[in-house]
């Protein structure tokens, strides 16, 4: 991805470039490397990104970078992207008002992640909810599969403070998460 920015800009194709410098960006942060390092690289490629004025991706870049400061600043309510890099309070109303699908994908995305991370399974679930009605703006992006993934671990972790039909419920909506991981076998180059 980062010689895919890199040939992009060369080039002139900045729309590209746009997207595959977020995609690199996003790439180190799914594979866990280093959070210091991710957000200077997600700083440094942002910076780039507006310059270029590719706002979309430099948006989305900013929820990542809010979330890397969450996690390792902020001591209560780290579901809450309002800060530093990015606030959402001024942003969601905008959101949901545009049917910016993709945006509000991402945001709710890292809202769960952050509120499963610390264990607030509730809140975790009520953000899956929200990804779920989202994911058509998520077409091709990493955080779908992803978003099945821990939308299974929400379901579980809740599970056994759940009654019994709602345990069924919880038990076929794993089956359907664990359903749509299993087909994309079926696309090798996933």
């Amino acid at each position: 991805m980062e010689e895919a920015y890199i040939k992009s800009v060369e080039n002139g194709d900045l729309t590209y470039a746009g997207f595959a410098g977020h995609g690199y960006c996003y790439l180190n942060y799914f594979a866990g490397q280093e959070l210091d390092q991710v957000l200077h690289r997600f700083r440094t490629y942002t910076n780039a990104l507006e310059k270029y004025g590719q706002g979309t991706p430099a948006l989305y870049q900013t929820m990542y970078m809010e979330t890397i400061h969450n996690l390792t600043t902020k001591e209560d309510e780290q579901w809450i992207l309002s800060g530093e890099h990015f606030n959402e309070h001024e942003m969601i109303d905008a959101f949901k008002e545009q049917n910016h699908k993709t945006a509000l994908l991402v945001l709710y995305f890292h809202k769960m992640q952050l509120a499963f991370w610390f264990k607030e399974y509730d809140l975790a679930y009520e953000f899956s909810q929200i990804v779920g009605e989202n994911l058509d703006g998520g077409a091709g992006l990493l955080l779908v599969p992803v978003y099945h993934q821990y939308a299974s671990l929400i379901e579980l972790a809740r599970y056994s403070d759940l009654s019994g039909p709602e345990q069924e419920r919880v038990i076929e909506s794993v089956e359907n998460h664990q359903k749509y991981l299993e087909n994309l076998k079926s696309y090798p180059n996933l």
